[in-house]
């Protein structure tokens, strides 16, 4: 009977451990499972809100072909923690952008969207752009959770085959009752002195040992309970600084991105787009308000003559001197722009003919007063100005401008330096 009682002892320990072992196995993995899909699903949103993010820049320096801009863009997105690699590839099938980043966990997350732009009221079609993030990405979020988890699993395998161990060498009876009803009792998530292990023994031998080692047990696993959720909530108040940190990071990139986009880098005042959109606006405002609204534009004459002799670099300085020295003279709401090489365009809100004429003589005044030292020779240079005031009746901004150019190409056949006058038809 004993050796029998011995060999149950041990067929039903067998069996008990097996099974135990077995769901634990199973639940462990289901939970990991179960928080990989939600980590990759989570990976999969932010990759879509890094879309939304830079789609307007991306169009604009693809349809500008802003090289730069677009050099700019791929590294604020690449510098972006969840973004492993980008590709951007354009409406022939060639990469503008292929970063191939190879992942050591594999299992690539990509988010692929399309860029394109409205011009005339027909949808462009620009690139093919790509996000991803590598398995790295998604498994060092699992990290903390996967230990966490499998520190669970082992902390409640030990304890349990410890009890299952002890109350079967003893026997199978009242203790192992009373055992299994009071490790049912436990509850992980709030241990404490109400939880500790009493089976009532009245003289000392296995079960009392297994009481005081199974106590002792709970105590250090209350403690360790303790300690990992305080690390886990100062992990979690870390990551919260952090994401408030990049999410200002990422508001201030945007704004400069957007300060790129609008100004011209050599000069510092405003580029032909943000000139666009600007004298859209006045055209608006001048129609809204029946006020009148006057445009100059402007070219430096024999500008490739100082190109050729003094160089390149003597000629962005005259650019850059042009530009400060209109800027002085003009109000707060007259915006100066350089549209591209030598040519400027100001618009002067709120101003007739005469004051654009007016303005345009000042112009050329101040710019006869420029000298710019190279080498210790004197550069100066000359400019000449063609004025237009907005029609009753337009609406667009093309015609005036073309008007405008008209007026400045006669100046430049009536022999430069000087201001002519396009009256509005």
């Amino acid at each position: 009977m004993k050796n029998g009682a011995q060999a149950l002892s041990w067929q039903l320990l067998k069996a008990v451990l097996s099974i135990y072992f077995a769901i634990t196995l199973l639940v462990t993995l289901a939970q990991m499972g179960i928080e990989y899909v939600h980590t990759r699903k989570t990976i999969e949103t932010e990759l879509s809100s890094v879309e939304r993010t830079f789609s307007p820049a991306l169009t604009t320096a693809l349809w500008e072909l802003n090289h730069e801009q677009l050099e700019a863009l791929h590294q604020g997105i690449i510098d972006l923690p969840i973004i492993s690699s980008m590709r951007v590839v354009d409406a022939r099938g060639r990469p503008l952008i292929d970063d191939v980043v190879q992942s050591a966990l594999g299992g690539q997350i990509t988010h692929t969207f399309k860029l394109a732009h409205q011009f005339s009221g027909e949808e462009i079609f620009l690139a093919d752009v790509s996000f991803a993030a590598t398995g790295d990405v998604v498994f060092e979020r699992l990290r903390v959770g996967f230990q966490m988890i499998a520190f669970s699993a082992l902390i409640k395998s030990t304890v349990l085959t410890m009890l299952f161990l002890w109350a079967f060498r003893r026997r199978l009876g009242v203790p192992l009752q009373k055992l299994t009803d009071a490790v049912s009792a436990i509850d992980l998530d709030s241990l404490g002195d109400k939880h500790h292990l009493d089976l009532q023994q009245v003289q000392a031998n296995e079960l009392t040992e297994l009481e005081t080692a199974f106590n002792r047990m709970l105590q250090r696993l209350d403690e360790e309970r303790i300690a990992h959720y305080s690390e886990l909530e100062a992990i979690n108040r870390r990551l919260e600084k952090q994401v408030v940190d990049r999410t200002y990071d990422l508001q201030l990139a945007n704004q400069q991105l957007e300060q790129l986009v609008r100004t011209d880098p050599l000069t510092g005042i405003a580029n032909r787009r943000h000139f666009v959109e600007r004298i859209q606006i006045e055209i608006q405002r001048a129609r809204r308000e029946n006020i009148p609204l006057s445009l100059l534009m402007m070219d430096l004459d024999h500008f490739k003559r100082i190109n050729d002799t003094w160089g390149h670099a003597a000629g962005d300085e005259v650019l850059r001197n042009f530009a400060g020295a209109v800027g002085e003279l003009l109000r707060a709401t007259d915006m100066l722009a350089r549209l591209g090489g030598e040519e400027f365009a100001l618009l002067l809100p709120n101003t007739s003919q005469d004051g654009a004429i007016e303005v345009a003589t000042r112009i050329l005044g101040v710019v006869h007063q420029q000298s710019i030292d190279c080498d210790g020779e004197q550069i100066q240079y000359n400019v000449s100005i063609g004025t237009a005031l907005l029609a009753e009746h337009e609406t667009r901004y093309e015609c005036l401008l073309q008007r405008a150019d008209e007026a400045l190409y006669r100046a430049k056949e009536n022999g430069r330096d000087q201001v002519v006058s396009e009256q509005a038809i």
